[in-house]
């Protein structure tokens, strides 16, 4: 059973502007900050630990945005002072935060329900000699394919991931299984380029010879929140399904949550 995850949220949210101010993990969704999101889906799965990367001058408000989650899981802030060498260096960073061999990882502003990292720790139950599993659609109908990360598969197997790929079998979900063997390929690159991206990491993992899977998880709700559009569409549009079926699936943990989360201080003031 894997009990850690890391959430990745150093990023600034410079396209959902004046709704984030600069903490995207704090913009008020459906009376939850963002963040509550991907860490209640996961921790619906049986996860324990979750490892929060941010800036160390957000740790304050994310300190207050964790508390609204009571103690449905214990938590650590890993700092990243080097945000802008991107979301790879943000998963080098979490290393020295974790203490098992596996983790689930998930971008902080993704969306889905507890079904979706089930799909991932399944393909992973069936190949854990792989050093990644991600969850990717055929089929996404909640994200716009031209701005998504695109995965490259063969029979399961994970051949390329990258933006505007093409051919392409999957739509990369941000979620993930991972082994700590992942960090190999993370610190050559931290030495090789000042920023890199996760899909960087998982393209040079292939190259060095691990596998890397697809967990195919067509069919289950999911979206990010990145722009002013996609806010404006999860809070009054059709991606309103997804947080419902996001908050369904929690429901034996939320029996456990302090909903009052506006008075831990977040919310569209932020």
């Amino acid at each position: 059973m894997i009990r850690e995850g890391v959430i990745l949220a150093a990023g600034v949210g410079s396209r959902l502007g004046e709704i984030a101010r600069g903490a995207k993990f704090a913009v008020n969704v459906a009376g939850r900050p963002l963040i509550h999101y991907p860490i209640l889906s996961l921790a619906s799965v049986g996860v324990k630990k979750i490892v929060v990367v941010t800036r160390g001058q957000l740790i304050p408000l994310l300190q207050r945005v964790l508390r609204g989650l009571g103690d449905v899981v214990s938590y650590e802030i890993c700092v990243n002072n080097e945000w802008r060498r991107e979301n790879g260096f943000s998963l080098l960073v979490s290393e020295k935060c974790l203490d098992g061999d596996s983790f689930l990882l998930s971008m902080s502003d993704h969306i889905y329900p507890s079904d979706l990292p089930v799909k991932v720790l399944l393909e992973y139950s069936k190949h854990s000699d792989s050093v990644a599993v991600v969850g990717g659609d055929r089929r996404p109908l909640y994200v716009d394919v031209e701005e998504a990360t695109r995965i490259r598969a063969r029979e399961g197997e994970v051949v390329k991931v990258g933006k505007r790929l093409s051919p392409w079998s999957h739509v990369d979900t941000g979620v993930f299984v991972m082994r700590r063997e992942i960090f190999e390929a993370a610190r050559l690159l931290a030495l090789d380029k000042e920023a890199f991206g996760i899909s960087d990491v998982i393209n040079l993992a292939i190259r060095m010879g691990y596998r890397v899977r697809v967990a195919d998880v067509t069919g289950i709700p999911w979206t990010e929140v990145d722009t002013v559009d996609d806010y404006l569409d999860v809070t009054g549009g059709r991606r309103r399904d997804v947080v419902f079926a996001a908050i369904e699936s929690w429901q034996l943990v939320l029996k456990t949550v302090d909903n009052r989360v506006k008075e831990y201080g977040v919310g569209e003031k932020y």
